[in-house]
């Protein structure tokens, strides 16, 4: 059944009629800055908006203009071509623009730019137009209107002059906007629920599929360096250029070709890109690209008032033009190089690659040495087709957790369906926990953590906690203790800067994840640079860990550089970086610029919180040695950062342990796919008891071991020999078995050994 007809509209009519002033030999300025808009005594259509703008007796004269971005610098000018355009409105579907032009009497070549442009990325078609000094009406069709505001700009290009007049833009809504789609909520392993924006359309088509290798895999290179091409001089022979097989390049009508002697990959004949719409594009492979890589060189790096692009597309069998990339000149390499795409970047199915020359301005590119590489990849298996939905979201299930899936979605009016949204994964990682297993070959001083692998994950976290149960009061259990001497770059003065948000465990600065905002770092020390320019505290930030025991009362000891006399440090309890107010703090003073040490005591802790390091003054400033106590009650438990590691297993064997504690880790999974994290949710925490303690007996193979206040009783097989270490290492003593030998011992922690086998005893009052 065919489509019903859809009339055209005229969205936007601008004659000129109201710009009476002047005449087309002696235009009048309009006196506005860059983007004004016009008034509505000047334009039929509100929101209209120029500069460069001109009277000229009914019709609008386009001239360059300087303008002052930064009015507090005089010295930057700059020279921007006259422009008109269009209001922001809604142009997707079909659209056609009308426009009558000329140049000046005299004037050299001289060409109009017209482009549709959506407000937030900028043009998203455009055509130019060459200018006679006769008035002549100009025609650009194009469905390249975005779903955002669009608005159609028409400039007269390179700094010239132009006259236009009877502008006109007609549009058929023949399309209708494509929903995005959101990152899926993972729910298990097998079910997601994927979602989407509300376009406002009735109904929805939701696609769900998996990727499966149906066929033996297939692969190859092709290396194209065009040296086989026939010249004539500097020209490409026009009458058998001998071009490679399959591939079609259209440039020969445009300049000069063989630049070798402009510097090429490899001699002796490269490509120059040197026109609007010069193209090099590859033969259709048999299999799908998987990567590519081309050289490139442009014939300038400069960039004020200079845009040369040349834009590097994809395209699967009998589909649309993907543009991948826009490569300016200046961001090139001014000797030239080699520029790569990876998989991840050109996507699935795709199996020919261009490249075009979109935008000139005074710039050229030589191309050469282009290597492709193509294999057979995974072939879409539907789960899901075009299933109708009325909401915007969907609770997929029966998921195969070996499988990757992809979601897409489209929307429908009546006989339009949209285009299909972006195709994105179901990651089975994001919002779920991994589940930890009990721990295996479990000893004194290591233990092999486990967990259910995530079939989708690339690695993990294993964060390790030191556990301790407090049996009675404990004084002074250390939670925290870091010197920061990983750290070996940098000065006080002279300190390595850094953007972003470090962890310092990751560099090997510490032991435990700290971090800073604003970071600076030097020898010795992490710091940051304090209060920044958007208002940002500079904050020095330990791993976040509970302080509720004792009342939430615990001490903190610190060494801090400060970088101005008099400053006063805080140290605070937050529940995240950006909390505007500390839940708990105290401060000490700093009266030297240079090392300050103290001690605080803070009140009020919580669980699960941030303790944070900042200076009074907003200056930079250093964080040293770092201790932080707590006394525990009995019956109270802390678990407290010990260490961390990554691993792509489902495994990981800690060793080296302080023999003192028992330990809990969790984990979390990740995986990067098509540029994008994806970070689980940490696992719960799962407990691994590597001290006795508390216990009355305890049997180890044939031995057996009692424990009462002020001893031990070890019953062991005849002629076994018996040692007992502190947790220093130091023997306290040392029997031959023979039946049972009771072994005197103070209150404390011990690690006996009889014979091959070894084990750790409490020994209580």
């Amino acid at each position: 059944m065919a489509m019903a007809q859809i009339e055209p509209q005229t969205v936007f009519f601008e004659d000129f009629s109201k710009f009476t002033a002047g005449s087309e030999a002696e235009p009048v300025a309009i006196p506005d800055d860059e983007d004004s808009p016009l008034s509505d005594a000047m334009c039929s259509v509100s929101g209209t908006f120029g500069g460069g703008l001109h009277q000229a007796g009914g019709s609008c004269f386009l001239a360059s203009y300087t303008y002052l971005p930064y009015p507090d610098y005089p010295e930057y000018v700059y020279t921007q071509s006259g422009y008109i355009s269009t209001p922001y409105m809604p142009l997707y579907g079909d659209v056609v623009i009308t426009v009558k032009a000329r140049k000046p009497a005299g004037a050299g070549e001289t060409t109009l730019y017209v482009a549709i442009c959506d407000y937030y990325e900028g043009p998203t078609d455009s055509k130019r137009f060459t200018l006679t000094e006769e008035w002549a009406e100009f025609t650009f069709a194009t469905d390249k209107g975005s779903f955002g505001n669009s608005c159609v700009q028409f400039t007269a290009s390179n700094n010239l002059s132009a006259y236009v007049d009877d502008i006109r833009v007609t549009r058929v809504r023949n399309r209708i906007e494509t929903p995005e789609p959101n990152y899926p909520e993972n729910l298990s392993l097998t079910a997601a629920r994927l979602s989407w924006s509300n376009t406002g359309a009735p109904e929805y088509l939701l696609n769900v599929y998996s990727r499966q290798m149906l066929k033996g895999p297939v692969s190859g290179t092709i290396v194209e360096g065009f040296d086989a091409i026939a010249v004539s001089g500097n020209m490409i022979d026009a009458t058998a250029p001998n071009y490679p097989e399959g591939w079609t390049i259209d440039i020969s009508a445009r300049g000069s070709q063989d630049i070798s002697s402009m510097g090429s990959s490899s001699a002796p004949v490269a490509l120059m890109l040197d026109a609007v719409g010069d193209k090099i594009v590859s033969p259709v492979l048999s299999e799908p690209i998987s990567d590519f890589r081309f050289w490139v060189k442009p014939t300038s790096m400069a960039y004020e008032n200079v845009l040369s692009l040349i834009q590097v597309s994809v395209r699967a069998e009998g589909g649309e033009w993907v543009a991948i990339a826009n490569l300016p000149n200046y961001w090139l390499e001014e000797g030239g190089g080699l520029y790569a795409f990876t998989s991840e970047q050109i996507g699935f199915d795709m199996v020919q690659m261009s490249i075009e020359l979109i935008e000139q301005e005074s710039v050229s590119f030589i191309i050469d040495d282009v290597t492709i590489n193509y294999a057979t990849q995974p072939q879409p298996v539907p789960l899901i087709t075009n299933l109708a939905l009325t909401t915007t979201e969907y609770d997929v299930t029966d998921m195969n957790p070996e499988l990757d899936y992809y979601y897409y979605v489209r929307a429908r009016e009546g006989e339009l369906v949209s285009a299909p949204s972006m195709h994105l994964w179901i990651d089975g990682i994001n919002g779920l926990k991994p589940q930890v297993l009990p721990a295996t070959d479990v000893t004194p001083t290591s233990f092999v953590a486990r967990w259910e692998a995530m079939p989708h994950a690339d690695d993990y976290l294993v964060s390790l906690d030191a556990v301790t149960i407090a049996k009675e009061d404990m004084q002074g259990v250390v939670l925290l203790s870091e010197d920061f001497n990983g750290s070996t770059e940098g000065t006080p003065d002279n300190p390595v800067s850094y953007f972003g948000t470090p962890d310092f465990a990751e560099m090997g600065f510490t032991q435990t994840p700290w971090t800073a905002t604003n970071p600076r770092w030097c020898a010795g020390m992490v710091g940051s640079l304090g209060t920044n320019w958007l208002g940002q505290a500079g904050l020095v930030i330990a791993p976040r860990m509970s302080y509720s025991n004792n009342g939430g009362t615990f001490t903190v000891t610190a060494t801090v550089y400060t970088t101005v006399a008099n400053d006063v440090m805080w140290v605070m309890l937050l529940h995240d970086a950006t909390d505007a107010q500390a839940t708990a703090s105290a401060s000490f003073a700093c009266p030297q610029a240079g090392l300050n040490t103290a001690t605080v005591t803070i009140e009020g802790g919580q669980d699960d919180m941030l303790l944070a390091f900042m200076s009074q003054s907003g200056q930079m400033f250093f964080v040293d040695d770092v201790t932080v106590k707590q006394d525990l009650r009995a019956g109270e438990t802390v678990a407290r950062p010990y260490g961390s590691a990554n691993t792509s297993d489902n495994f990981y064997e800690f060793t080296d342990l302080n023999a003192a504690n028992d330990y809990s880790y969790r984990v979390t999974a990740m995986a990067t796919y098509d540029f994008v994290d994806y970070v689980s949710l940490m696992s719960d925490a799962q407990v691994v008891e590597t001290t006795a303690t508390a216990i009355e007996s305890l049997t180890v193979g044939e031995t057996k071991l009692t424990s009462r206040p002020g001893g031990i009783s070890i019953n062991a097989a005849a002629g076994e020999r018996i040692a007992v270490y502190d947790l220093s290492g130091r023997l306290i003593s040392t029997a031959i078995a023979d039946g049972t030998i009771d072994v005197p011992l103070a209150q404390g922690l011990y690690v006996v050994r009889v014979g091959s086998q070894t084990v750790k005893v409490m020994i209580n009052k």
